[in-house]
């Protein structure tokens, strides 16, 4: 995923081509299943929820910088290793 997208703040509500990155990358890292389709609900809240605890960030739901850093890097590895 681009590192663009770390400039945009999702959280509940949000829609577009950067949650849909973001449920991949969710899904490639097993926090999923989530359907891609581009919208936050509260199935893609919960698995940030998910992420952000077991990575030590707060756990607010909302991804911000140091969320999408963490998360690009797990991706990033995981897609490497496959």
């Amino acid at each position: 995923m681009p590192v663009d997208n770390q400039d945009r703040t999702l959280k509940l509500g949000a829609q577009g081509d950067d949650v849909k990155h973001l449920q991949e990358d969710l899904n490639l890292l097993k926090y999923g299943p989530l359907t891609v389709d581009g919208n936050f609900g509260t199935k893609t809240e919960a698995a940030v929820k998910r992420f952000q605890s077991k990575n030590n960030l707060v756990v607010d739901g909302i991804v911000g910088p140091e969320t999408w850093q963490v998360l690009h890097e797990q991706a990033a590895r995981a897609r490497r290793a496959s």
